[in-house]
């Protein structure tokens, strides 16, 4: 929706300003016209090369983001911990350290400096422990691992996991597919009675006293009512 409302302002923007441009230069509104066209067609064209050079280049990587995320989130369900070595090995190069991988939920607490000390004592002795999460990280776990020796500890979250995983060319996941929100949420569907009552009110106004603004007021509560009684209510049963 953001992006419609974006493309939208900025093709109107491109029309009006060959328009004015067009005005200025000739005082004749069919130059305007021609402008104002003439604008639209290069912004298109414009806005076409941008996608399918620059813009598809970040498309691409932000797929690639949205791809490490997904993968994140799959091994907190289901620990893979020679897939995490194989992608840190290719972002990082081969390494002779000791990997932890904790399944930590991105929304749920945040590693501890408990958990920190109980790796770090089952791998006690060797020289390097890297700790990884797939979701939050402490500061009192953070502070806990530098301050750890035999072996060297240090931490990642979920979200610099995210980005080793989205580097380079190993294939990832499909993200899950979102709903678009509107940028505002709408009404309740029990205020719908409420908000169709206004629109008529509204509507009765303009009959009245005929201004053009009760007019549209009118029938956009009254769309908007509409379009609240058909948000679906609560389910019959759960299950």
């Amino acid at each position: 929706m953001r992006k419609i409302i974006d493309r939208t302002a900025g093709m109107a923007l491109a029309v009006a300003t060959g328009a004015l441009l067009g005005w200025a230069a000739t005082g004749r509104i069919m130059a305007a016209f021609v402008a104002g066209a003439l604008a639209a067609i290069l912004a298109l064209l414009t806005w076409r090369a941008w996608l399918a050079g620059p813009g598809r280049r970040r498309q691409l990587a932000g797929q690639r983001v949205q791809g490490g995320r997904a993968l994140v989130a799959q091994w907190a369900r289901r620990p893979d911990l020679e897939d995490l070595r194989q992608r840190l090995d290719r972002r990082y190069g081969p390494g002779d350290y000791a990997l932890v991988l904790r399944p930590i939920h991105a929304l749920g607490p945040a590693l501890t400096a408990s958990q920190v000390l109980d790796c770090w004592r089952e791998y006690r002795g060797r020289d390097q422990l890297l700790i990884c999460a797939t979701g939050p990280v402490s500061s009192q776990a953070r502070a806990a691992a530098r301050e750890l020796e035999q072996p060297v500890t240090r931490l990642l979250d979920g979200a610099a996991l995210a980005r080793i995983a989205a580097w380079g060319d190993m294939p990832l996941p499909q993200p899950p597919k979102t709903r678009r929100r509107l940028i505002l949420p709408l009404p309740q569907r029990s205020r719908a009675p409420a908000i169709l009552a206004y629109g008529a009110v509204m509507l009765a106004m303009y009959l009245v006293l005929g201004w053009g603004l009760y007019l549209a007021l009118g029938l956009a509560l009254m769309g908007l009512g509409m379009i609240c009684l058909k948000r679906p209510g609560a389910p019959d049963s759960l299950f």
